[in-house]
């Protein structure tokens, strides 16, 4: 008679420790600390479309075409995504910035308006109005998060970057300032 197996769980261990790794990774190396945002055009213009109802933190309905008009910063996040979480101080620092009293800037999560997010908007994102969509219109529409877009005045996406970021970059404040001047609708 054969002694029964025991459970083999090196590959269980293997994938743990790579899972570990790739999260210090990003966080640390890749998270965004160093890496200054792509403020480059999408690739194919698009203009936004404020026909988009979104929920705040009190499920309260926000229509984003309360925004038109506005310079708005839009970024795609979540609690559980380490890169977004690498960069909302950035994100945060950002919109406290003086210069930049006029910009609105919004965090937007498909996760359901809770305690975990309310409490890290409180303490991660002040500055940042954060609303909870269950869907996106196809001009934002992406497959990766963190996610950012910069919508001018006049509706238009003038700059769309993925991966984690150091918003707080002084060129960052510059372009900001730049679109904001440009012709409101």
């Amino acid at each position: 008679m054969t002694e029964p197996q025991k459970n083999d769980r090196t590959w269980l261990y293997v994938g743990v420790a790579f899972a570990i790794f790739w999260a210090v990774y990003l966080i640390f190396f890749n998270g965004g600390s160093s890496r200054a945002p792509s403020l480059d055009p999408p690739e194919f213009p698009a203009a936004v479309d404020y026909n988009w109802n979104l929920v705040d933190p009190d499920g309260k309905p926000v229509s984003f075409g309360e925004f038109r008009g506005k310079t708005v910063l839009l970024n795609f996040w979540a609690t559980w995504c380490p890169p977004c979480r690498a960069e909302m101080p950035s994100l945060a620092k950002l919109a406290a910035d003086p210069k930049l009293a006029s910009v609105v800037f919004i965090g937007v999560t498909d996760e359901l308006p809770s305690s975990k997010v309310a409490n890290y908007a409180r303490g991660e994102m002040q500055g940042i109005r954060v609303l909870h969509a269950t869907d996106v219109p196809a001009s934002l529409a992406g497959n990766a998060i963190p996610r950012t877009y910069i919508i001018a005045p006049d509706g238009m996406i003038v700059s769309a970057d993925t991966g984690a970021a150091r918003w707080d970059h002084p060129g960052v404040v510059e372009f900001l300032q730049k679109i904001n001047k440009l012709p409101k609708p």
